[in-house]
């Protein structure tokens, strides 16, 4: 129910901001601006809610998890819900192996986004699509039988409520509802947590926390080393996993703020997605399998 109500609060906000009479310089500003500050911060929630969804933790019935996660994509526009769940649980199996991790960038995404500010930045604001292609060329395992069934079912979930938003009230408010959406999970301060979560911007560590405010409105998601650990304990319990044992994770790095965060991964050069390759590649020489 919370779901639905998000997710329809959202399209009824984007279509009284953005089907004035005339659309004005003004009104289009006010729509990037709520659609970045409001928007996005919802749908991250809505990315949050699907990757527990993920993890069976909404119902305890497999299917009904699956409905939830379709349903709290259909405010992205864009489907991805069902192919994020088969590819987060191989991310879970396959940690940052090269090649098997569907999370490890590709290397010729790593050598394309390098060191450059200019193409870091551009890299966040179009995760969504750099992923995409990714995943093209994602050959360790492929969603086959019932599962392209629940893709199928999340592409019409998704795309049929847009289709209907833009024939009645036009093109603006679907285009809201995407900026937000990929703001969400781009060049966003919520977008950063791509960034804490496994990528050695810090001494290495197979994953990291981030200990901040944003948590508040983001299911506890920054709690990743305490969900890597127990992957099968609810959002609400993780800060609890950490008190339980503050001579583990108190011991490890974790980051407090992902504005700084996000700058400092974007603007010092010494920090690329390459970091990642060279620190699993060291890793795994030093402790083989």
């Amino acid at each position: 129910t919370k779901t639905l109500s998000l997710t329809l609060s959202r399209s009824a906000f984007a279509s009284s901001l953005l089907t004035a009479p005339q659309t004005t310089a003004v009104t289009v500003l006010v729509g990037i601006v709520t659609a970045y500050s409001v928007g996005a911060v919802i749908d991250h929630s809505l990315y949050v809610l699907i990757h527990d969804a993920t993890h069976n933790l909404v119902f305890r019935s497999v299917p009904l998890n699956r409905l939830v996660l379709c349903v709290a994509n259909i405010a992205h526009v864009l489907p991805s819900a069902i192919l994020f769940r088969y590819y987060h649980i191989q991310h879970h199996i396959e940690l940052n192996k090269i090649d098997k991790d569907p999370d490890v960038p590709a290397s010729w995404e790593a050598r394309f986004v390098g060191h450059s500010t200019f193409r870091k930045a551009m890299w966040l604001a179009l995760f969504f699509l750099f992923q995409s292609v990714r995943m093209l060329f994602y050959a360790y395992k492929v969603p086959s039988g019932k599962e392209l069934l629940w893709v199928a079912f999340n592409w019409v979930i998704c795309i049929l409520p847009a289709c209907g938003l833009w024939w009645i009230y036009g093109l603006a408010p679907v285009a809201w509802l995407l900026f937000a959406s990929v703001s969400s999970i781009g060049l966003h301060p919520l977008g950063a947590r791509w960034i804490q979560e496994h990528y050695p911007t810090q001494p290495f560590q197979a994953t990291y926390s981030y200990y901040g405010v944003a948590n508040r409105v983001a299911f506890n998601i920054g709690f990743h080393n305490e969900h890597h650990d127990f992957p099968s304990v609810p959002w609400q319990n993780l800060p609890a996993v950490k008190k339980a044992a503050p001579e583990y994770y108190d011991t490890l790095f974790a980051y407090t703020s992902y504005s700084k965060l996000l700058a400092d991964f974007v603007m010092e050069r010494k920090w690329s997605l390459q970091s990642r390759w060279d620190a699993e590649l060291a890793h795994s020489k030093h402790h083989p399998e």
